[in-house]
């Protein structure tokens, strides 16, 4: 039975020693229940990775090592938890198959009905200008720079696909744990250190990650079709957060935000109902709503659609090319253009009409034809894909020959045109009329002419006005009054470490001003110095006759002046692990040490400081060394479990920069507001059925404008959970 030793020590000591390294303790606490065992260090962290994976409130180690040695130990862990979740599964199977009733839903491969128009609910953009998601490094010319979650594509791929059918978004969830687990730790080498860990029922999978470049959880059902959620962020310099919720029945969302930016974009879609696209950055933005998801696009500006397309895409999820990517619009202009000599048309025609004969060896016959001389009849069989002059057995075959001679990037640019009838769609040819060169217009004309009955040339605003393509957002508009959905029924985890949070986070006004008072990071320690601390905790230590080596004391003076704000979040880790434990919330992990960029999850509570960059793949890192100085304070707290809440605040050092912001998953309402006053202040509001942004040079003049977003839903909501605001007072 381990021995519990308590110390009577000041409340600012209590707070440091909550900090002490979890591993050195228990292993004292071991070392009493065999008195003749020597206390060894804690061993150095290996990516143990899922090793205890089923066992709850196993405690991970956590710490950075080589990737080669990560990358073997992922690989030998994988084949380890191939074989235990075989087992798992097919014990689950069994307990399954005696439960009647108990049945997986399918995926619903029902097209929705077209709606033909866009809802644009209360959309704000005060400056119509697009900003690039991640914009904290620059892209360099003709270098894409990435961060972590870039690094999540295969992993997305592996588990998730979406396609585009009948101008909808269709989501077909491919596979379950096992595939999401290979190629999480195939990826595992470009994380750095770090380990995981997960629990699961049989059915469900949850797991924790705590990388050196990226932490997070994920819950996964153990077979397909699968349903589940992924919540990741960057410690590396984009600073980004990535959440995706998809259901076997073919729901999905897909949120990325970055609240130092401030960028926000999420796309959700269902297999009914309504469609949503939000894009929010600095000082402009869009929130649609529709059944189309073409149309939606069709209302942004060129830059914007184009950087939110590829924004999507480079954080992993696949999505299918739209129609306003240059090469699917490339391939429009062309088809268009086309010109097929009469006697060559006649001729294919009758070579494909085998298709259509009774005998299918003649009909096989005909593909080996097509394959064998397909370089000469390409542009036809192109052209061809949507004629209704041929049969639907001659069209198919044409796809098939077509899918299996060409790229698959080429292939799905043609089909993309093909299936959503591109050439046929009076608005989307507007659109591309305005988007093509002088001397390239006349196909675009001509084909308007030919499916309008209408003949306005080359007159752009005419044809404009004719078909009305979609709406153009304006460059000014008065906003709504947002509706706020009710505050929490029951209080949540954040709630029951409100005291903790409360000594982490205070933000004033000052001269119109937003202030992050750093100044409440001391107010623990009563004007101590930490070296004047860790004299003290080390003198107590000696009374108790515990040894020296469980306070890690020098290594936090190292921080400089990170050391208070470290110190604070590695107490909350004793606090946190304090709470009633979540069902279905096994999974655990904790620091290893003292470091500039504390971060844990134990009860379904997720918290992390991150004080020092954390290099990023391919941009060099110049100054990461602790001594020098905290680089920012950017903190993240968030819930794993409902009402699944993400606290987000930061400042710079020696800086009047910050931001604050909360993120509430389980009703998808967000704001955030960012800025200094150098470059003024940017507030984001998102709501079910709203999105706002709007910039100011003072908070006071939004405050002023959005009175009611401030007193009734900001300040209030962070009231709750401990953050103290100007808006709303914090109960004691």
């Amino acid at each position: 039975m381990t021995r519990a030793i308590w110390l009577k020590v000041p409340a600012w000591g209590a707070l440091l020693l909550g900090a002490i390294s979890q591993n050195g303790m228990s292993q004292y606490c071991a070392a009493q229940d065999r008195p003749n065992a020597p206390l060894e260090p804690a061993p150095a962290a290996a990516n143990q990775a899922e090793a205890n994976q089923a066992e709850a409130g196993q405690e991970p180690r956590v710490g950075q090592e080589d990737p080669e040695a990560a990358r073997a130990a992922a690989e030998a862990a994988v084949r380890q938890e191939r074989a235990r979740i075989d087992a798992e599964e097919a014990a689950a199977a069994a307990r399954a198959a005696a439960q009647e009733g108990i049945q997986r839903p399918a995926i619903r491969r029902i097209a929705p009905a077209v709606v033909p128009n866009v809802m644009r609910r209360a959309v704000l953009q005060r400056a119509a200008q697009a900003q690039q998601l991640g914009a904290a490094v620059a892209e360099q010319e003709g270098q894409e720079t990435r961060g972590a979650l870039e690094d999540l594509s295969n992993v997305f791929a592996a588990i998730i696909d979406v396609e585009l059918r009948n101008d909808r978004l269709v989501l077909s969830p491919q596979a379950g744990y096992r595939e999401f687990q290979q190629a999480l730790f195939s990826n595992a080498g470009q994380f750095g250190g770090g380990g995981t860990s997960s629990s699961g029922d049989g059915r469900q999978i949850t797991m924790n990650i705590n990388w050196q470049r990226l932490n997070g959880m994920a819950r996964i059902s153990m077979q397909a079709p699968s349903e589940g959620e992924l919540r990741f962020s960057e410690n590396d310099y984009l600073r980004r957060s990535l959440t995706c919720r998809w259901t076997a029945e073919g729901d999905l969302e897909f949120s990325v935000w970055s609240p130092s930016e401030p960028l926000f974009l999420q796309l959700k879609t269902s297999a009914e109902g309504p469609m949503t696209l939000v894009f929010l950055g600095a000082t402009g933005g869009a929130f649609l709503q529709g059944q189309e998801f073409t149309a939606m696009l069709r209302t942004l500006d060129s830059e914007s659609r184009d950087q939110m397309l590829g924004a999507i895409r480079r954080l992993g999820l696949p999505l299918p090319p739209t129609p306003y990517e240059p090469a699917v619009m490339e391939v429009v202009r062309q088809r268009l253009a086309l010109t097929i000599d009469e006697a060559e048309r006649t001729e294919f025609q009758n070579l494909v009409a085998d298709f259509d004969d009774n005998a299918f060896e003649k009909r096989e016959a005909c593909s080996s034809r097509l394959k064998q001389e397909f370089a000469r009849w390409r542009d036809l069989i192109s052209v061809s894909l949507d004629d209704e002059a041929f049969s639907l057995e001659a069209r198919s075959r044409m796809r098939e020959v077509f899918r299996e001679l060409v790229p698959s990037e080429e292939r799905e640019t043609l089909e993309t045109a093909v299936d959503l009838g591109l050439t046929d769609d009076p608005g989307y040819l507007v659109f591309l009329l305005a988007d093509t060169d002088a001397e390239g217009q006349t196909p675009i004309i001509e084909r308007l002419t030919a499916i309008t009955s209408l003949d306005h040339g080359g007159d752009i605003a005419a044809w404009r006005d004719a078909i009305a393509p979609g709406e153009t957002l304006p460059a000014d508009g008065t906003l709504e009054t947002p509706e706020f959905p009710s505050g929490s029924q029951d209080p949540g985890q954040l709630e029951k470490i409100r005291e903790s949070i409360a000594t982490l986070v205070r933000f004033t006004m000052t001269d119109d001003q937003l202030v992050f008072d750093q100044a409440i990071w001391q107010e623990p320690y009563q004007g101590r110095t930490i070296q004047e601390v860790n004299e003290e905790i080390l003198a107590t230590l000696e009374q108790y006759h515990l040894p020296r080596t469980l306070w890690q004391g020098d290594q936090l003076e190292r921080l400089g002046d990170a050391a208070y704000p470290v110190a604070l979040v590695m107490g909350m880790e004793s606090v946190v692990r304090g709470l009633p434990s979540q069902a279905g919330a096994f999974v655990q992990s904790g620091n290893n040490g003292v470091g500039p960029n504390p971060q844990f999850t134990w009860n379904a509570v997720s918290v992390r400081l991150v004080t020092q960059d954390v290099p990023n793949r391919n941009v060099r890192q110049v100054n990461n060394a602790a001594e020098q100085g905290p680089a920012r304070f950017d903190f993240a707290i968030a819930e794993l479990t409902d009402p699944g809440r993400d606290l987000r605040f930061g400042c710079r050092p020696n800086s009047d920069e910050a931001y604050l912001a909360l993120f509430d998953h389980r009703n998808g309402t967000m704001f955030n507001l960012s800025g200094s006053q150098a470059s003024g202040w940017t507030l984001h509001l998102v709501t079910d059925s709203q999105g706002l942004v709007d910039h100011a040079e003072t908070v006071a003049a939004l405050v002023e404008r959005y009175p009611n977003v401030f007193s009734e839903f900001i300040g209030p909501r962070l009231a709750e959970i401990g953050v103290r605001t100007p808006w709303a007072p914090v109960e004691e």
